[in-house]
């Protein structure tokens, strides 16, 4: 008996269904390039998925990607919802601009280490990609103070509300059609109840209307800044009271950065869980325990090689708040409390070096237990008490 063997084309197979859900996305950009090479069917199905395509990612050193392949990559391109360039030197406004005015829905875009931009992207980026949640402009240093003011500026020009007419206006609104027209010498005749209420609804006396920005534009979770040396405390604080909802901020490697930024941070981000100050020689003691006792739901702390005392760090330790040092998580400081903490007090204050000191001076002994502080002269009369027994 002849067995009949059939054969099935990639011409036969459903391009949206096949191709589109599950061959095309686990392929890299280099292979989209070499299948637009193809033929002339191949082509334009891949021009086809591109138009589409949700996810773009041509990090370097890994990828080969030119100038001239990313535009055939975003030429079309009008879905994209992420957007990694990481290391992409030949990047430059030119190229990158058309890509953001066609993507209006993108959520997340990585810039980092992108020299050859300049700081009018952010503001196209501002502009045109309203639904940004994450924003990666690590070792950007076209990132100038102006550019990030911009960006709380424009969003919070956005929250602001219509202001409601005046009387001398609607009155003169609801005149319209009822009177002679004195300036053009001519007799209007009454236009009307409908009219009328068309007049009242022109523009400018509009109705306020209670619009939810919240859906429309939804908020920036996650913010990397780290070596943009430009920046300084004034922006930081402007930027994170427009910015409320970051759950994750990295602002490392900038001198600039001092305990100022910290309290603005303490102050607004309440839903902070990630912070990065690796390299900020200006935070103090005062600063990270500012960070550690406000925001309530901060996980891990970035310090680098900052070195910060050793009561502190073990206070975030008693605090399930993970430290970063070079790199390496560190988790070997005892869990223990030494602080000095206000009962029932939600203000956001700057402790200085002599409260901290008290954090310094307190030695905390367990019994039973239970977690007690203790002073060192107590302890060094219940030494000498113990000897004399």
């Amino acid at each position: 008996m002849a067995v009949q063997v059939t054969t099935t084309s990639l011409d036969s197979l459903p391009a949206e269904d096949v191709f589109f859900e599950h061959i095309f996305p686990r392929l890299e950009a280099a292979d989209w390039i070499s299948l637009l090479n193809t033929n002339r069917a191949m082509n334009s199905m891949t021009s086809s998925f591109l138009s589409i395509n949700k996810v773009l990612s041509i990090a370097r050193p890994l990828s080969t990607i030119s100038p001239s392949m990313f535009k055939a990559l975003t030429e079309n391109a009008t879905n994209l919802r992420t957007l990694n360039l990481s290391r992409c030197s030949w990047i430059t406004d030119e190229l990158l601009r058309p890509v953001l005015r066609n993507n209006n829905k993108l959520v997340c875009i990585d810039l980092s280490h992108c020299n050859e931009c300049s700081e009018g992207i952010l503001q196209v980026l501002t502009v045109q990609c309203p639904n940004i949640s994450r924003l990666i402009l690590r070792e950007c240093k076209w990132v100038v103070p102006e550019a990030l003011d911009y960006m709380a500026y424009h969003r919070n020009l956005n929250k602001q509300e219509r202001t409601a007419p005046k009387t001398e206006d609607i009155l003169l609104a609801m005149g319209k059609g009822l009177r002679t027209n004195l300036k053009s010498r001519a007799k209007s005749k009454y236009c009307g109840k409908e009219q009328l209420y068309l007049n009242l609804r022109v523009k400018k006396f509009k109705p306020k209307i209670k619009t939810n920005f919240q859906k429309m534009n939804p908020h920036i979770l996650e913010v990397d800044l780290s070596g943009c040396e430009m920046l300084t405390d004034a922006n930081i604080a402007n930027f994170v009271s427009v910015f409320r909802h970051l759950q994750i901020f990295k602002i490392g490697n900038n001198s600039n950065i001092s305990d100022s930024s910290m309290k603005s941070i303490a102050t607004n981000l309440k839903n902070l869980h990630t912070l990065d100050i690796n390299s900020c020689y200006k935070i103090s003691n005062a600063g990270l325990f500012t960070i550690a006792k406000y925001c309530k739901k901060l996980k891990s702390v970035d310090i680098g090689s900052v070195q910060f005392a050793g009561y502190l760090l073990s206070f975030m330790q008693g605090k399930d708040i993970s430290i970063i040092k070079n790199g390496f998580c560190n988790q070997g400081y005892p869990s223990s409390l030494h602080t000095k903490m206000t009962a029932g007090s939600s203000k956001v204050e700057m402790l200085d070096e002599a409260d901290l000191g008290i954090m310094e001076d307190n030695l905390t002994c367990v019994k039973g237990g239970r977690t007690q502080i203790v002073s060192k002269d107590q302890e060094e009369r219940r030494r000498v008490c113990h000897l004399e027994d």
